[in-house]
């Protein structure tokens, strides 16, 4: 069977056509938070998103395509996140640091994680499958964390950085689908949470 499209079919030039690749975006986001992936289709995405189907083939030639996008967003998400929470803490003892950048990455995991996991499974058919632009998502994540500790390697009982901030990445991920999978309240998860970063600034630290 032949490989639907995912790549955009045009790139928005002017403002207005961000605007609208925007709103077919946030539109087929919206469906897959409220209603799953099952009703997601280039119709209803375009009445979410208020715009016409043909509107929306001009810039997407199948819902694959939206979805692709939609799985880059949130990998840039993502990388924002660890980058403002480490700059934030630049100046911070290590291990508090740390702890704010796991709690951080669980939280957007658990809230986040379903979403793009729906994406990813929908966009096979692209050129990259769903488990490589999972790996490609959490080595661009490491390697942002990578700099930071390489920064303050002097502080570390680890010697290869990159490995480290791979194993902070995964184990958050971890920690943030075993909540997601467990029927546990929110003290409960946050106990989780806690002690979780303390192992892993055991294992970081002198």
């Amino acid at each position: 069977m032949a490989k639907k499209r995912t790549a955009p079919r045009k790139q928005p030039s002017q403002a207005r056509s961000q605007a609208t690749v925007d709103a077919i975006v946030t539109a087929a986001e919206r469906i897959l938070e409220e209603r799953g992936l099952d009703t997601l289709t280039t119709a209803r995405v375009a009445e979410v998103a208020g715009v016409s189907v043909g509107t929306l083939y001009q810039y997407f030639p199948s819902k694959e395509a939206i979805l692709a996008v939609l799985g880059e967003r949130n990998q840039t998400e993502t990388l924002q996140i660890v980058e403002r929470v480490l700059a934030a803490s630049r100046s911070a003892p290590l291990a508090d640091a740390i702890r704010v950048v796991v709690r951080a990455l669980v939280s957007y995991f658990r809230t986040d994680r379903g979403t793009l996991q729906n994406t990813l499974t929908a966009a096979r058919p692209s050129a990259m499958d769903a488990g490589a632009f999972v790996r490609m998502h959490m080595q661009a994540l490491a390697s942002v964390l990578a700099s930071h500790l390489q920064a303050r390697k002097e502080e570390l009982r680890v010697d290869d950085c990159e490995t480290a901030a791979f194993l902070l990445i995964s184990a958050a991920d971890g920690v943030a689908q075993a909540l997601a999978h467990t029927d546990v309240d929110e003290a409960k998860a946050e106990r989780v949470i806690a002690e979780g970063s303390d192992v892993i600034v055991r294992y970081l630290l002198p």
